[in-house]
């Protein structure tokens, strides 16, 4: 079957789990195709990559700030 999971922020499950990031690797590891899909704030400074990690696909999408900002407007 295909999964796919899209999320406001995912963890970098190589450093750490919590509940959504193991549901989707337990979804893989039962043979399951999966694809996460999730937003990469710009302050950052990436753009948009893909990455397979522990048999998940993973889409960092670039999209702007959303978390911790004091104003809607950039410049």
């Amino acid at each position: 079957m295909n999964i796919l999971f899209l999320m406001i922020s995912f963890t970098d499950i190589r450093k750490s789990h919590n509940l959504y990031s193991s549901l989707a690797e337990e979804f893989a590891k039962n043979g399951h195709n999966v694809w996460v899909a999730t937003l990469l704030e710009s302050k950052y400074g990436k753009e948009t990559y893909f990455e397979e990690v522990n048999g998940l696909k993973i889409l960092n999408v670039r999209a702007g700030d959303w978390f911790n900002t004091n104003s809607v407007i950039k410049n």
